[in-house]
Formats: structure tokens, sequence, C-alpha cells
């Protein structure tokens, strides 16, 4: 997939993931991408999307070619330190499909998040 087309996927993930998550009882959502307050930098990594209810909960998205690139594995472990010192949530958000791929990578990368499938 090229570069523009792999954005354009990435971007509407994002945008799907934030739109629904005030279904869950989620408020305070940000998300990085049009229509939506930017997230704040954690660790020094923006998430895709943050939302809160007694807690943040942090939202990273991957398409499959995010999840098989070696490039995104430093993001990823560094929003999950970041939810394992305070207390709060890292989640992996990939097309359902990929649940299983998702959740064999993290482990293999030794980075604790939970899968969800968008």
């Amino acid at each position: 997939m090229s570069g523009k087309a792999q954005a354009g996927e990435h971007t509407a993930m994002v945008q799907a993931l934030a739109r629904g998550l005030p279904r869950s009882g989620l408020r305070g959502i940000r998300a990085d991408a049009p229509g939506f307050p930017r997230p704040d930098r954690v660790n020094g990594e923006t998430p895709d999307v943050t939302g809160r209810d007694n807690r943040l909960h942090v939202f990273a998205t991957a398409t499959a070619d995010e999840l098989r690139d070696p490039a995104s594995a430093p993001r990823w472990a560094a929003l999950a330190a970041y939810t394992a010192r305070t207390g709060t949530t890292f989640y992996l958000a990939v097309p359902g499909e990929l649940r299983e791929e998702a959740r064999r990578r993290l482990r293999e990368l030794g980075i604790n998040a939970r899968v969800m499938a968008i």
C-alpha cells in the first residue's frame, strides 16, 4: 500500500475510534485527526486518541503495515511505559482480522496493551 493510502487508512481508523468511544462512556475525547482537539504528548509520543472516565485511556491505532513495521514498536513501548507508570490503560486498536496478529506482536515486543478491534 502506498504511503498516502496507508496514511488515509490510519486517519480513518483514528476518526472511527474517536467517534465510537463516547458510546463506551469515555469523555474528553482527543484525537490526532481533523475535527478533534489533539491529544497531549505522553512520554515523548502523541497518542492517536485519548479519553477519560475515572482515569485516562490511551489509544494507538495500527494498520496491517504499521503492525508489521519495526518502526512502530518504540512508539507503542513509550505509550505503554507511560500507562504502566501512571496506572492508566493502553490500547492498540487494529482491524478486526488482525487482533491475534497484534496480540502476538505485542507479546514478542514485551509490550503490555489491550488489543481492540476497530
